[in-house]
């Protein structure tokens, strides 16, 4: 067991939270609670509490996999009550800051890193199914790093491949995301603060001096914008520019499926999942408000398939190597 005096995750009695002590939202810092960390640890124990239901019983090389509820409780425990994630005012909007003993939003300001959205993306602890009030939080951000008339985080080297991402998973809107991306793509950005852009390679990674995260491109943007499902909700163009077509094939979605779908005339067409591990889908009505049907093929007669409704999610049961088809009647 850890020393109290040198842990990391600690208990706050005066706040009933978790507190994440002497971690960094950068390199060498000694941070309370920095918005990566806040996203990490509710990822980590939030998997374990999955984990642990999928694989109870399970047998283990000569053991049966079995979770106690206490172990699992104080799991929860981590999850319910870690610290929120800290923010402050910026240009009169409220907006995230990289972590709590910080005064300011980020280390540089706008057209900094965008490492204050890092809890958006790679950490996913928001997305479009969260509170509305954090996500116009994290679209403030987004506008803050990027002013119309200053140095934007939209062409710093370290952002590449998230800052796109972040702004699609906050629901900003694709109109502005496309526009800076093919800036960039074209290599007509304002400026190029190390010269890593001018190198982008034809997969859109970076050919870096030092980088790790930072080369690996800005696919997962376009992707986000055609299908997302990390909050385990399959969205087909969730962040989407209305008036032009698009269209995707095969795209992996959470939960082991893959997802084919068309956006025509500012509608999206039928939604084909293949399921490839037979779990429970979870799909938002591309059409809200409109009646939809799920059906199933195996390349015979295809079947009509009952489904539940909640709220604007529809949710019905798979079969391994089948095909479902989602569409209006």
């Amino acid at each position: 067991m850890t020393p109290a005096s040198k842990a990391n995750l600690v208990w706050d009695a005066a706040n009933t939270r978790w507190t994440i002590c002497n971690s960094g939202a950068r390199e060498g810092g000694r941070d309370t609670n920095a918005v990566n960390d806040l996203a990490y640890v509710n990822g980590v124990f939030s998997f374990l509490l999955n984990a642990s239901d999928i694989l109870e019983g399970k047998q283990s090389g000569n053991e049966r996999v079995h979770i106690t509820e206490a172990q699992k409780n104080k799991w929860r425990g981590y999850v319910t009550n870690l610290s929120r994630f800290p923010t402050i005012m910026f240009n009169n909007q409220r907006v995230f800051k990289e972590a709590e003993n910080r005064n300011k939003m980020c280390l540089g300001g706008p057209g900094d890193n965008s490492d204050v959205l890092s809890h958006v993306f790679p950490g996913e602890a928001l997305g479009l199914n969260s509170d509305p009030e954090w996500l116009q939080i994290a679209r403030n951000t987004v506008a803050a790093l990027n002013p119309e008339d200053k140095k934007a985080s939209w062409f710093q080297a370290n952002c590449f491949p998230k800052i796109y991402t972040q702004a699609v998973r906050s629901g900003y809107p694709a109109e502005k995301v496309l526009a800076n991306l093919s800036l960039l793509l074209a290599g007509r950005q304002p400026y190029d603060d190390r010269g890593d852009h001018v190198q982008l390679r034809a997969n859109l990674t970076i050919v870096p001096p030092v980088h790790g995260l930072e080369s690996v491109g800005a696919i997962e943007a376009i992707n986000s914008m055609l299908l997302q499902s990390h909050d385990r909700v399959i969205r087909v163009f969730p962040v989407w520019v209305k008036n032009r077509d698009a269209s995707f094939q095969d795209l992996r979605a959470f939960g082991a499926f893959l997802v084919s779908s068309e956006y025509h005339a500012g509608q999206v067409k039928d939604v084909t999942i293949k399921s490839e591990a037979g779990r429970l889908c979870r799909i938002a009505n591309p059409w809200p408000g409109k009646a939809c049907e799920v059906w199933a093929s195996t390349g015979g007669q295809p079947e009509k398939v009952n489904f539940r409704l909640d709220g604007n999610v529809i949710t019905f049961p798979t079969e391994k190597a089948k095909q479902y088809r989602i569409r209006t009647p």
